[in-house]
């Protein structure tokens, strides 16, 4: 199944939630907004949130400084 996770396409098994995708991506689930098809996804759903053909998401990491 394809996806588009922050504008590239990227193929993913049937079934994977988001939480599955950023493991994949090894991106730290605590560290992120997840955008999906125009809104946000809690974090508590990362796990339950599961993927379909042609969605899109963007990945959105938190950046510290000062």
């Amino acid at each position: 199944m394809q996806i588009e996770v922050n504008g590239d396409r990227l193929s993913c098994s049937e079934g994977m939630t988001i939480e599955d995708l950023l493991l994949k991506l090894e991106i730290l689930p605590n560290a992120i907004l997840v955008e999906r098809n125009g809104g946000f996804v809690r974090r508590p759903e990362f796990s339950t949130t599961v993927l379909v053909e042609g969605d899109l998401l963007e990945l959105i990491k938190f950046v510290g400084g000062g």
